[in-house]
């Protein structure tokens, strides 16, 4: 290959690492512009985890931007029925922004692998068997380029001073472009189920749910720098919480689908736990030990939420109780209080009362290591591994796990109700009377279904903390509920609670209401963060 300013840094030089080229240093009395190019064999063999640089760590713990290579790296195939894209964007203050597909693939591997997640078990098959996945999987490959290139959006919006609107757009155009198409080939696979299919099936949605969701936060910038931009983007704001339910639920149903073990269950903890199986196939579940904080628990938050969300939880389970006494064979009732209890255990789950407290029961569905054996092992531990929920773990698995673990007919109950929040006007163009009129719009079952939405966005707070891509959704998410529907739709049916929980704020207004005090506590933390 033909050398220019090499590091002669071994086993590879810098530059043979960022064009994927097998790096051969000549004999000590050749010269060093003797050695032809490299063969695409040669290219494919080079391991992928010399193409993992070490990134630094910002002091928020988020992982810093790392530079994008000069020369991205040639892929071994073009995505189906569409050209190569060439560099759509303008430059930076140091390099230029490549949003091709190998520009979107390199960035992946440089950067987005690096700081998906905090929880070392997932990095392994995040940094390495991933891309080499992609690689073979036109699914995956494209899921990973959605990914990527809703990666590289976030680290624009975030920087000083920020970047061109025109510029973060084209950049999430991409995106979707390459969402669609993995959207595509995920409907046909599922079309023509087969063994070989395994892998990509569960590989692609896990990359698809941090695209979806990091993707509404950018859409939510992008129209609060443009005219007119609420309209534009306000279809793919509301169909962004339906993505990510039906994305998580797949997963879970497309494991139950390859799933070939049968009972006693096999479980991710100690063989002893298969001992603790009640009458019930319940699970006895023991509070696990970890030698490292994760980032969740580090989060301003945290101690605030940790102390507060039992009485308030305590609260809202007094409101359904009492609304199914007055109205026993309401069944979106009933399906509200099956929500709730799955909340409630998570939420006990992560916060337990004290360490005298019993062991806390969780369903199978929570412990449950399912036996695919047609499916390679990391991908299992990566995918199909249960979330359980620990007050020593990380959080984002077992809190998003609420999505799956709800009844659909919870989902299906509440998700119209959150769609309208876009539809109401912003706080400083309305009134609190108005608001408290639009709360006037709410039945008690929609009352009690958006209460246990919120509860639930409130301890996603946390979550922000361990995920980039979770970020400021539960923020905007809660902040857009209480835009559309007011702070007292609680106060109006339920007059002698009003929400409020033991020893916090008296008077009128947000406070009584414990979602809508954290967001208003969460807010003030965040300004003097920045």
């Amino acid at each position: 290959m033909a050398v220019r300013s090499c590091d002669e840094i071994k086993p590879s030089c810098s530059r043979c690492i960022l064009t994927m080229q097998k790096c051969v240093y000549a004999a000590p009395a050749a010269t060093t512009q003797s050695s032809g190019p490299a063969s695409n064999t040669q290219r494919n063999q080079l391991s992928l985890s010399s193409l993992l640089p070490t990134t630094p760590t910002s002091p928020g713990g988020r992982l810093s931007p790392s530079p994008l290579p000069f020369e991205a790296p040639q892929l071994p195939f073009s995505p189906p029925g569409q050209q190569r894209q060439q560099q759509l964007l303008l430059p930076t203050r140091q390099t230029e922004i490549d949003s091709s597909d190998t520009g979107l693939y390199h960035h992946y591997l440089q950067h987005t692998s690096r700081n998906l997640t905090a929880n070392r078990q997932d990095h392994h098959a995040i940094q390495i068997c991933l891309p080499t996945l992609a690689l073979r999987s036109r699914t995956v490959y494209h899921s990973m380029l959605a990914l990527s290139a809703a990666c590289m959006c976030c680290d624009l919006i975030y920087r000083e001073p920020p970047p061109e609107v025109t510029t973060v757009s084209e950049i999430l155009m991409t995106g979707y472009r390459h969402y669609n198409l993995a959207s595509e080939r995920l409907r046909e696979l599922i079309s023509r189920p087969s063994a070989a299919n395994a892998e990509p099936l569960l590989a692609a949605p896990p990359l698809l749910v941090p695209f979806v969701t990091s993707s509404q936060q950018v859409n939510h910038w992008i129209s609060n720098r443009t005219a007119g931009g609420v309209e534009q983007v306000r279809k793919r704001l509301s169909s962004t919480p339906r993505d990510v339910i039906v994305i998580s639920r797949g997963i879970s149903a497309t494991v139950r689908a390859l799933e070939t073990s049968t009972s006693p269950y096999s479980q991710l903890a100690t063989p002893e736990a298969l001992d603790s199986l009640d009458e019930y196939g319940t699970v006895a579940v023991s509070p696990c030990i970890s030698t490292s904080v994760p980032p969740s628990h580090s989060h301003p938050m945290y101690p605030i939420i940790k102390s507060t969300s039992q009485p308030a939880f305590a609260k809202l389970q007094d409101r359904i109780s009492l609304a199914l006494v007055y109205d026993p064979g309401n069944r979106s009732l009933a399906t509200c209080a099956d929500a709730f209890k799955v909340l409630s255990t998570l939420r006990t789950g992560v916060f337990p009362q004290d360490q005298s407290s019993p062991p806390l029961l969780l369903p199978p569905s929570m412990t449950q290591m399912p036996t695919l054996p047609q499916v390679a092992p990391w991908l299992v531990s990566f995918t199909a591994r249960p979330s359980t929920p620990s007050p020593t773990d990380h959080m984002t698995r077992p809190l998003l796990s609420f999505l799956v673990h709800a009844p659909q007919a919870y989902l299906d109950f509440v998700l119209p109700l959150l769609d309208q929040r876009l539809e109401g006007p912003a706080p400083s163009e309305t009134g609190s009377a108005d608001k408290a009129q639009a709360g006037l719009e709410l039945n008690v079952e929609q009352a009690l279904a958006l209460d246990i939405y919120a509860h639930w966005s409130v301890l996603m707070f946390l979550v922000s903390e361990e995920s980039w891509w979770i970020g400021k959704l539960p923020d905007i998410t809660l902040a857009g509920l209480v835009n559309r529907f007011g702070d007292n739709f609680v106060r109006k049916h339920w007059p002698d609670d009003g929400g409020r929980v033991d020893g916090e704020g008296e008077g009128e207004g947000i406070g009584e209401w414990w979602p809508g005090s954290m967001l208003r506590i969460h807010r003030e933390i965040g300004r003097y963060r920045s």
